[in-house]
């Protein structure tokens, strides 16, 4: 888990891509391919804890379902999914 603040949306976005695509890059460079699917999620303010991690949660799912190796960012208006 990686908590990020403060943080806006297309910063959140850019990290976790970056992450995604970094642990491909060195697994590759190790000769063993690995891929992660991420998920993520934009905080409002006054969400506690508990709605974070769901909402996180979901992200990931959302990513997985999509294909893995991707990431999904959950927002107030659904799912953002953003393939390799």
């Amino acid at each position: 888990m990686v908590i990020l603040s403060p943080c806006d949306r297309a910063t959140l976005q850019q990290i976790a891509c970056r992450i995604r695509a970094e642990v491909e890059k060195e697994s590759r460079r190790t000769g063993t391919p690995v891929t992660i699917s991420v998920g993520a999620c934009y905080c409002l303010p006054g969400e506690d804890m508990d709605t974070i991690l769901r909402h996180t949660d979901k992200a990931l799912y959302e990513a997985k379902n999509q294909g893995r190796n991707r990431v999904c960012i959950q927002t107030e208006n659904g799912p953002e999914i953003h393939p390799v």
